[in-house]
């Protein structure tokens, strides 16, 4: 009978090759794992590329319980999506132009900010003044007037496409004066 009891707990055991029952089991794992940190970050490092090939094999397999796994880390931790919203402005206008133009059946083709700029300079495209890059972009901040907006030549509002050729870099003021001629 003692090879069904637990040597830590005392608790009856499941299976015949463990000296621990499930919880001690499951308790003893966890703070190996918390002693024994960097053995985990050198074996992801030397096995990223398989890791991330796993990964994204069983997402695309497993769509439903990816996007569950996404909801619920988003849900259990909202500073992310503040930290993440914070680094990545120039991804959520992208996004967002990009939904607009397809919404309206435009076409879309992806380009960043910098592929704008060393296409077209730092001139602004209606007064052909030097745009303030340090300038914040966001309307109402201080010296938001003199600060990088990337303005549609043709806007998508009226059929203009989000594509490099359609847009052209200008100060947030100048872009706002245009609205959608």
């Amino acid at each position: 009978m003692s090879d069904k009891i637990c040597i830590k707990c005392s608790g009856i055991k499941t299976g015949n090759h463990n000296s621990y029952c499930n919880s001690c089991k499951k308790e003893k794992s966890k703070a190996w794992r918390e002693a024994n940190k960097d053995y985990y970050r050198n074996y992801y490092l030397k096995n990223k590329q398989k890791i991330d090939e796993y990964q994204k094999k069983y997402n695309e397999e497993n769509p439903e319980k990816h996007l569950e796994a996404n909801r619920k880390y988003l849900k259990n931790n909202p500073e992310y999506v503040k930290i993440w919203k914070s680094k990545n402005k120039e991804k959520l206008r992208e996004y967002s132009r990009k939904r607009e133009a397809l919404k309206l059946g435009n076409g879309h083709s992806p380009y960043t900010e910098d592929q704008v700029l060393s296409t077209y300079g730092i001139l602004c495209n209606e007064c052909k003044l030097p745009i303030d890059m340090n300038a914040p972009r966001q309307t109402g901040l201080d010296g938001w007037e003199n600060g990088l907006q990337i303005d549609h030549l043709i806007p998508i509002s009226k059929g203009g496409p989000d594509t490099l050729i359609n847009v052209r870099p200008t100060h947030g003021l100048c872009n706002l004066r245009k609205l959608n001629n």
